[in-house]
């Protein structure tokens, strides 16, 4: 009988250990407008208490075609998109850019391009699978703009 008892409690133990261990996971959510740019990215945090987010709401354009760098957004080409093997950036020269990132979905940085004194580049996505990728562009000011762009 003993026995049994001690089964018992060490297994009610066992079951107020899990529901005081808080365990959790996290990922992060974007949230894209009609043309492609992310306009908000969301931390989302899965814990076994249940479920919480931390928005991080980036400044919207006061126009619909100004971004966050001022800029119109014709003044940043990327093409062709989708994509299948060669992506082609260009911006206007009065768009000062100093490097530009290629992120894959999960986020692994895949290309870094410096693009200071000059106004095109051209990124090799042939040796990458089909799915959606991330272009990150960097300004003097340290400034940041991300593109998404899709690799069929």
């Amino acid at each position: 009988m003993k026995h049994y008892y001690y089964q018992k409690s060490t297994f009610l133990l066992f079951v107020l250990f899990l529901i005081s261990f808080e365990g959790f996971s996290q990922t992060l959510e974007f949230t894209y407008d009609s043309a492609g740019n992310q306009i908000q990215r969301e931390l989302v945090t899965l814990t076994v208490s249940g479920f919480s987010t931390n928005s991080y709401q980036e400044d919207e354009p006061e126009q619909e075609n100004v971004d966050t760098f001022g800029f119109n957004q014709a003044d940043v080409e990327y093409f062709p998109n989708p994509v299948q093997d060669l992506l082609n950036v260009r911006w206007d020269s009065s768009v000062l850019i100093t490097k530009i990132y290629l992120f894959s979905n999960s986020g692994q940085l895949l290309q870094i391009q410096e693009a200071a004194n000059t106004t095109s580049t051209v990124f090799d996505l042939s040796s990458y699978s089909s799915g959606m990728y991330h272009l990150v562009l960097h300004t003097v000011d340290n400034q940041q703009k991300t593109y998404k762009i899709i690799k069929k």
